[in-house]
């Protein structure tokens, strides 16, 4: 369960990073990817490859959450109008 609520944060934290830098929502899907491909290698690099069922749903749905939200939230900034400033 603490788990859970860690990957939550993380999750959050990541949509954050996607928001700031990414910006684009075409583009979210592959930074975020990427994100959690290093995630597992550095995790594999440091206690060996994930055996735990549990480990890699937990990973899966916090990749899939991070995606479809960090997709939603830049798209969002995408729509927002343009505002021009008169002098």
């Amino acid at each position: 369960l603490g788990s859970v609520f860690a990957n939550l944060l993380a999750v959050a934290g990541n949509v954050w990073f996607l928001y700031i830098v990414v910006e684009r929502a075409k583009k979210c899907l592959d930074f975020a990817a990427t994100m959690y491909g290093f995630h597992i290698l550095f995790c594999w690099y440091y206690g060996g490859m994930p055996t735990h069922w549990q480990w890699w749903t937990t990973t899966i749905a916090s990749a899939v959450v991070t995606i479809l939200v960090g997709e939603y939230v830049c798209a969002r900034r995408e729509m927002r109008e343009i505002t021009i400033v008169r002098r």
